[in-house]
């Protein structure tokens, strides 16, 4: 949930800082369109970096909970099954 919010905070604040750029902008609108441009495409590079980051830790973390829960489902019938051979007194 962390990593949610500082990556809309991220965007937010990108676009609060386009805004704020072209008000006061000093240069030409042809200048200031090829500054928005390169910054937006700057942006979007971030974002997909991060996108990509994230998937990956997703896929890391889903691995190891598919393992560790496999581990221990095999612990657990191995349990069950040394108590069902047990034999229970009368």
């Amino acid at each position: 949930m962390n990593k949610k919010r500082w990556i809309s905070g991220l965007l937010v604040g990108s676009l609060v800082g386009a805004g704020v750029a072209l008000l006061s902008a000093t240069h030409s609108g042809k200048e200031t369109r090829a500054m928005i441009s390169e910054k937006s495409l700057a942006l979007k590079d971030k974002v997909s970096s991060t996108v990509d980051d994230t998937r990956t830790q997703i896929g890391e973390l889903t691995s190891t909970v598919v393992d560790k829960t496999r581990d221990r489902f095999s612990q657990l019938k191995n349990a069950a099954s040394k108590l069902s051979k047990e034999e229970v007194p009368a």
